[in-house]
């Protein structure tokens, strides 16, 4: 395959991956959390989630937050211009995968296969046009891991100086960017050049300096090493991985599945055209980023959001270790019997369709949605809906109040933060350290959707909030009365009326009245 053919394929793949973007974007409910960080911080407000409170660390990803308080500063559209940049992220990685092959020696068309694979990968897709940092962060760990196999190659100085920038730039847009570091930097210095070690040291010893600033500054400033989120979704222990675990189940009958009749074939296969197994040093830091990995991912409990999040930043290496072995298929077929050649041509546009159903409303007919999570393509139309849904209830809330200083207690922050313009207090402590730091014991963990195991109403009514939403629907006729627990009766009725307003939500094609509890001493205007 010439250069020019390789360059127009290529093309063809990223403007398929730009399609399936497009077909799945949606902005996450919790991308908004970041994007009010943003504002605050570009309003010169700081780090905090509401105004005049002291800093807590609601987020995660603290460069993608620095990056989107720019949008703020130049009047961007924020949510679009997130989702640019996350597909321009999972662009870089994708056209990354073709990039490591060519330098692993394979051919120009087989470098076109691992890209293929992650332009049809649903997650890859779902999560680049998600408004969250989940494909910078890919891209960055899958650059290091580049240059980390590259140094240990040749020792060459522009590959350590790489690998060290792509580590800290994915410790800084998300903490897990240590365990990356924690992975490659030991594996490199072991496989690479031993004159060269002293070198990787010095460069290791700098990166943790700068890298220990931001971590003392973090630590002083929000009171906690970890970001107040860790503290909010995690503590379950065996439940919490045995929640975990079953998250990593589903992805692997969903995405990984599909391809086991090829892979068996290639193994089979193998038998007719030898295969010995690559030696690079890629592949074997490669497997130890994915098995540490999917540790990680067990050990946190997994995600409940659509299309398996928590296992994006895997995807490039996988699709390349999965690429090595159809690759392999495709050359044996190539000199085997016309059966072999046959089933080669099924088994892999099996998996390439069982990969693409799950992007597709089809799977709804195939698959149940699994437990404690969205799902997959009804996962992203279960996002939408709520997002929709929860622009309309906060800016009905918007209007209502009458002014900033008005506060929503509410079970989603995120897009009431972001449009509501008020104070939001959140009943899952994602932004409130009195929560996030409550034991295990309190709340048992692990059993409920990932990050929704605490709840704590009492805190929110401690909190006096103008507004307390306990509803997302919309009903034909206004509620008389709501029922509540016994414990908390009489703090409602003493303290909040019920209240319905009609709204409109054109995207989900529904309106109704929508009720909530108002304090007795607020004057809402009924607009």
């Amino acid at each position: 395959m010439s250069a020019r053919a390789w360059s127009v394929a290529g093309a063809a793949i990223a403007f398929l991956y730009l399609v399936h973007v497009w077909w799945l974007a949606g902005v996450a409910e919790d991308a908004f959390i970041s994007f009010r960080y943003a504002r605050h911080l570009a309003q010169g407000l700081g780090l905090v989630w509401n105004p005049g409170e002291p800093p807590v660390e609601g987020y995660t990803n603290f460069l993608w937050v620095l990056l989107t308080s720019l949008f703020v500063r130049f009047d961007w559209d924020v949510p679009r211009a997130a989702q640019v940049v996350g597909a321009l992220a999972g662009l870089a990685a994708l056209a990354n995968t073709g990039f490591v092959a060519r330098g692993l020696g394979w051919k120009r068309r087989w470098a076109l296969l691992p890209m293929g694979l992650l332009a049809i990968s649903g997650p890859f897709a779902a999560w680049a046009g998600a408004g969250l940092e989940t494909l910078a962060f890919t891209a960055l760990s899958f650059a290091a891991l580049n240059h980390a196999a590259g140094w240990a190659r040749d020792g060459n100085a522009g590959d350590r100086f790489a690998l060290m920038g792509a580590l800290l730039l994915a410790a800084l847009t998300r903490p897990e960017g240590l365990l990356v570091a924690g992975v490659l930097l030991p594996l490199a210095a072991a496989l690479g050049l031993r004159g060269e070690r002293a070198r990787l040291a010095r460069s290791v010893a700098a990166l943790a300096l700068a890298y220990g600033a931001y971590f003392l500054w973090r630590w002083y400033t929000f009171g906690y090493p970890l970001p107040n989120t860790f503290y909010a979704k995690t503590g379950g222990g065996l439940a919490q991985a045995q929640r975990g675990a079953a998250y990593l189940g589903y992805f692997v009958l969903h995405y990984a599945a599909p391809w086991l009749p090829a892979l068996v074939l290639a193994s089979w296969a193998g038998r007719v055209w030898p295969h010995f197994g690559p030696r690079d040093p890629f592949f074997v830091l490669a497997s130890a980023f994915v098995v540490a990995w999917t540790a990680y991912v067990v050990a946190v409990g997994g995600d409940y959001m659509a299309m398996y999040r928590f296992a994006v930043p895997a995807l490039p290496v996988l699709a390349l270790l999965l690429a090595s072995r159809l690759r392999q298929l495709v050359r044996s077929a190539q000199h085997g019997s016309v059966w072999l050649r046959a089933a080669a041509a099924g088994t892999l546009a099996f998996g390439a369709l069982g990969t693409l159903l799950h992007s597709t409303p089809l799977e709804a007919f195939v698959f149940d949605v699994p437990p404690r999570m969205h799902g997959n393509y009804r996962g992203v139309e279960t996002e939408r809906w709520h997002v929709a849904r929860l622009t309309r209830i906060a800016e009905g809330f918007a209007r209502r109040a009458e002014s900033a200083s008005a506060s929503v207690a509410t079970d989603a922050i995120g897009a009431m933060g972001w449009f509501s313009g008020l104070r939001v207090y959140g009943a899952h402590g994602l932004v409130d350290p009195q929560i996030a730091h409550q034991s295990a014991a309190v709340h048992a963990v692990g059993g409920d959707y990932a990050g929704h195991d605490r709840r704590d109403l009492w805190r929110l009514f401690e909190r006096q909030p103008t507004y307390f939403m306990f509803t997302r629907e919309l009903r034909e006729t206004k509620p008389e009365a709501i029922e509540v627990p016994d414990s908390y009766a009489d703090a409602v009725a003493s303290s909040y009326r019920l209240q319905s307003i009609w709204l409109e939500d054109p995207a989900n094609a529904e309106s109704g009245w929508f009720s909530f509890l108002e304090r007795r001493d607020a004057g809402g205007r009924s607009r």
